[in-house]
């Protein structure tokens, strides 16, 4: 491993309920609920699209 990353690894105490993708503070919160919003969009859209071809108008 790189040295950063045992750094890294020691300032991130494990003795929380918190998922460790979340542990990076403010910036981790905002990249992962615009992540998951995006991917909600997507399956909305996706389903939106098939019904929309599969309905005759």
């Amino acid at each position: 491993m790189h040295p950063e990353s045992y750094e890294k690894k020691d300032k991130i105490p494990s003795d929380d309920n918190v998922p460790i993708f979340l542990k990076g503070g403010v910036l981790d919160q905002i990249l992962y609920r615009t992540t998951m919003g995006l991917c909600v969009a997507a399956i909305g859209l996706f389903i939106y699209n098939i019904r929309s071809m599969a309905v005759k108008k």
